[in-house]
């Protein structure tokens, strides 16, 4: 599981990827950056999506690259970039 150290809205300034969907995350979009620790990393989730994550108790058990696909589909997953 991964520990977070900090989670704070950001915009973005390019294309980034959505860890809980692996859908796009467009340029000047505001997502949670979440700065993991221990490991030196950083992800970018959807609004939407940090939300079920943190209302599912199922994908706090265990968060990994796509975990909410796994969970239900969202509309994230279907618009790439």
């Amino acid at each position: 599981m991964l520990k977070i150290e900090q989670a704070r809205l950001v915009t973005t300034h390019e294309i980034r990827e959505c860890f809980g969907c692996a859908g796009g995350i467009n340029k000047g979009e505001t997502a949670v950056f979440i700065t993991v620790m221990d490991q030196n990393i950083g992800i970018y989730l959807h609004q939407v999506c940090n939300v079920k994550i943190v209302n599912n108790k199922n994908a706090l058990d265990s968060i990994y690259y796509g975990c909410l696909n796994d969970i239900e589909p969202t509309p994230q997953c279907q618009k790439k970039g």
